[in-house]
């Protein structure tokens, strides 16, 4: 998955993770706390790339999954036959 984040949060993925919290102070010192494994860790340099990396205003892949639409193609020959939605999960 890609992301594209603004200029100004591009140098920091924290400020746009669901794990992570920054936190600014009134003296300019900043602090930074990762929450995604068992033990909050304190991130002491800007992160410009996380392999756990979770957008804070995106949609879960779940999510996702759950308004796509599905592109319907016949089998035998590829033809595109059209769009349509996706079936209820039953939890829905």
């Amino acid at each position: 998955m890609k992301f594209t984040i603004a200029e100004s949060y591009a140098d920091h993925l924290c400020l746009t993770c669901n794990h992570g919290r920054v936190t600014h102070t009134r003296d300019g010192d900043t602090f930074t706390i990762c929450h995604i494994g068992m033990t909050d860790q304190r991130i002491t340099s800007p992160v410009v790339q996380c392999t756990d990396y979770n957008f804070r205003w995106g949609q879960s892949p779940h999510e996702m999954d759950k308004v796509a639409w599905i592109l319907e193609i016949k089998p035998e020959s590829r033809e595109f036959i059209g769009f349509r939605k996706p079936k209820k999960d039953k939890d829905d």
